[in-house]
């Protein structure tokens, strides 16, 4: 069984994707495969390269696709440069919850957040969704 995380972010800066990826690196994580399709092809570059693949996009809505194939960990980062959005999304799958929680807490301590919930795939949007995290910044529903 495969379970899933949403963080909904404030649109991130370079800086703050850095160290993102910094942290997980710190966690043990390895970023194998990036790319701005699913999936992802080899990667073998540095923090650095990585947060320039994530800020390359020149559509309204950035996606970059990253995958730690030792942890069977998957995760992408929705970029939204269209002023309607009021957020971008970090996502992730893994089978192993611990390395979830390994993603969320590297989220919390780089992204400014909303809210970060994690549930089942497949679960569907009526699921009982575990929230996480949820600070003052976001909105009522």
């Amino acid at each position: 069984m495969s379970h899933v995380l949403y963080a909904y972010i404030v649109k991130p800066t370079t800086a703050q994707v850095g160290n993102f990826l910094r942290a997980l690196q710190g966690r043990g994580v390895s970023i194998t495969h990036l790319g701005k399709s699913d999936p992802p092809r080899k990667f073998g570059g540095s923090v650095e390269d990585a947060v320039t693949m994530f800020f390359s996009g020149t559509d309204l809505t950035d996606y970059t696709f990253a995958r730690d194939a030792a942890r069977r960990l998957q995760f992408d980062i929705q970029i939204h440069h269209d002023p309607r959005w009021t957020h971008s999304t970090l996502s992730a799958s893994c089978n192993d919850t611990a390395v979830l929680s390994l993603v969320a807490d590297s989220a919390a301590h780089a992204f400014d957040l909303f809210i970060t919930v994690q549930g089942i795939s497949g679960g569907g949007k009526e699921q009982a969704w575990e929230i996480l995290q949820v600070t003052d910044k976001c909105p009522e529903k």
